[in-house]
């Protein structure tokens, strides 16, 4: 099985290492590949530009997305990834500090998979990466 890929679009430095450091202590076989706004998020998705070498930046297959972002926020990023074919099936669990019930139902109606808060969300990140990987190991046995 190729490396699990996860793209992390965070523009918070604090909290891209708290994740980083979640899937160090979880010594999950991931490759965590962070970007810091979302236009860059987008350009990676599509592997266009500097993110066009799909050695050095495979495809995800799990995107952590924070909502407010330079240059495009969460929802434009979502919005855009979802118009792509290739990344429709592809996971895409929003982190946010928002615990607005307008962004969640925003969030849903563009297609995340997940809404999780950022107080508590980096622990159950660990656990649905977790099973992600489980579920990828087990359809690759058969």
């Amino acid at each position: 099985m190729d490396a699990f890929t996860i793209l992390h679009v965070e523009d918070d430095p604090n909290d891209a290492m708290l994740v980083k450091r979640a899937f160090v202590r979880a010594k999950l076989p991931v490759s965590l590949q962070q970007v810091s706004d979302g236009q860059k998020a987008v350009d990676y998705l599509e592997g266009v530009g500097q993110y066009s070498d799909r050695h050095q930046f495979p495809e995800p297959q799990l995107v952590l997305l924070d909502l407010k972002l330079p240059a495009l926020n969460g929802f434009e990023v979502l919005a855009s990834a979802r118009k792509n074919s290739r990344l429709e099936k592809t996971p895409i669990f929003i982190l946010s500090s928002s615990d607005q019930p307008e962004d969640q139902q925003r969030a849903q109606k563009l297609g995340a998979n997940r809404y999780l808060l950022k107080t508590a969300a980096f622990q159950d990140v660990v656990q649905h990466t977790s099973k992600l990987l489980g579920s990828q190991s087990e359809a690759a046995r058969q």
